[in-house]
């Protein structure tokens, strides 16, 4: 099987992608589901900001709701997702965990889509509810077989109604649970699990916050593997 970049060579660019799975069932109509997007549009910018020196993130989004689980924003380069802005998110449905985790198994595996001459992908799970019937497979398949059991995986609950046990079966450890008390706080919670996985990710000796920061300087930095050789 595939695996990740091991190394870089001097000057060459590192990949890092980073997907995020939004939540956008029935309970996210209104105010919420604009907040949600302007909390994307800040953990953007601040990917954006980390660029440079080698360093590129790409980012991808996944929603889940009234369609299904689908592609909403393909990879594209953290810059240009900040001067294109993120597309508008639209409310509705059932909270479709299975399928979302499926989609992104799917792009992740897939070498096409995601090079494994990439760094190993951040996942981030976003959810205000509990998920329909259905996802415990489709989780337990992500976390434990192929690729996307190499990732590193990041949740963030919104509110009492969020699924405890389900965040932290996602993600294996509690301290990578960033808890929103309310869609209200989601920016700044997007912009502490932004700043934790590209200090994660990229080795960055930037600061982060106080309030994650035991989180951030503990967590591993996800183990690499070496490539087959044949991706581009």
């Amino acid at each position: 099987m595939a695996g990740f970049q091991e190394g870089f060579r001097n000057n060459e660019v590192r990949y890092y992608p980073v997907i995020l799975l939004l939540d956008v069932s029935g309970s996210m109509r209104g105010e919420p589901i604009r907040i949600l997007h302007e909390a994307v549009g800040v953990m953007v910018e601040t990917f954006a900001q980390e660029m440079g020196l080698g360093n590129m993130f790409k980012i991808a989004i996944i929603t889940f709701g009234a369609d299904g689980a689908v592609v909403h924003t393909p990879y594209t380069d953290a810059a240009e997702l900040q001067k294109r802005g993120v597309p508008e998110l639209k409310a509705g449905g059932g909270t479709l965990l299975y399928e979302a985790l499926t989609v992104a198994k799917d792009m992740i595996e897939d070498k096409a889509k995601t090079s494994g001459k990439w760094y190993i992908p951040s996942v981030v799970l976003v959810s205000d509810g509990r998920p329909a019937s259905g996802w415990e497979k489709a989780l337990n398949n992500f976390v434990q077989t192929g690729r996307t059991a190499k990732c590193f995986r990041v949740g963030v609950p919104i509110g009492s109604k969020a699924d405890e046990d389900m965040m932290l079966r996602f993600t294996g450890e509690s301290s990578m649970i960033f808890h929103a008390e309310n869609v209200n706080s989601l920016a700044k919670i997007f912009r502490e699990v932004s700043e934790v996985i590209s200090k994660t990710s990229t080795g960055s000796k930037h600061s982060v916050p106080t309030v994650k920061r035991s989180i951030a300087t503990t967590v591993k930095r996800p183990v690499r593997h070496d490539d087959d050789g044949d991706d581009e």
